[in-house]
């Protein structure tokens, strides 16, 4: 599905996102139009299957290469949208955000943060690097 999908609709929707964004810090436009894709061939297959929720071994798939993109933009689509995407194939999550969604009526996100004490910053593992966030 991810090959399937327009490039000049993908590449559309990642300047979008890129212009609307403050600032893009780590990733290429080509990974935000790889992850454009992505979001563009999760939605069809959801659609297709008449799915609600997703979830993806994103880093595990990644790392041996299965993956072209990592998901996280896709997801927090989704997300916003009112589907529900999760990472890392977690089930348990994936219920409990499918269950606080129809709840409380407002979307959710699993995180897979990295504590790190000694500069008192939280981030994401991704690509072997890490994304931090100060508070």
């Amino acid at each position: 599905m991810y090959n399937s999908v327009d490039e000049k609709a993908a590449e559309k929707e990642a300047d979008r996102w890129i212009d609307n964004a403050l600032k893009l810090v780590e990733p290429s436009r080509g990974e935000v139009v790889k992850s454009s894709r992505m979001n563009f061939a999760i939605k069809r297959l959801m659609e297709e299957e008449g799915a609600r929720a997703i979830t993806i071994n994103c880093l595990g798939l990644f790392g041996q290469r299965a993956l072209p993109a990592y998901p996280c933009l896709a997801f927090s689509k989704l997300n916003d949208e009112g589907w529900t995407g999760v990472c890392e194939a977690d089930l348990a999550s994936t219920l409990t955000q499918l269950m606080v969604g129809y709840i409380a009526n407002k979307p959710g996100f699993v995180s897979d943060p990295v504590i790190d004490p000694a500069t008192n910053t939280v981030g994401s593992e991704t690509r072997g690097s890490t994304s931090n966030y100060t508070d």
